[in-house]
């Protein structure tokens, strides 16, 4: 389901961004565009039933706070727990947005084979 959320609802703090680093340059990019009027694709957040967890648009997120720290953003919210919000967020930029730098699937990897329950998936899985 697609809704408008304000910023200070979602969550950024609970390990689902799997990048080393956010681009200041892409964010600071992205909130020109959004005060041109640029629209950008939702962001996409998990509901626990307590918190909003964002899995994919941090970038987004950023040049939106960087607009307007009080405003809302358009979200596709999934039911899930942070930790499938951490799981999606793998997958994320595979095919938009800004690329994924050189290490950040690494990282990614590094981060499921360490986990107990993750590190069990098959690889071919994981590649998916």
């Amino acid at each position: 389901m697609t809704m408008l959320l304000k910023l200070n609802q979602i969550r950024t703090d609970g390990g689902t961004q799997p990048r080393a680093v956010l681009s200041d340059e892409t964010i600071k990019e992205y909130a020109e565009a959004m005060r041109a009027g640029a629209q950008f694709p939702p962001v996409t957040v998990f509901h626990d039933g307590k918190h909003l967890w964002l899995a994919d648009g941090f970038h987004r997120v950023g040049a939106a706070r960087m607009v307007n720290a009080e405003g809302v953003i358009e979200a596709g919210v999934r039911q899930g727990t942070r930790r499938d919000a951490q799981w999606y967020s793998f997958g994320a930029n595979k095919a938009h947005g800004l690329r994924r730098a050189p290490g950040d699937p690494r990282r990614s990897i590094e981060t499921i084979l360490a986990d107990a329950e993750w590190g069990l998936v098959p690889q071919t899985d994981i590649a998916a």
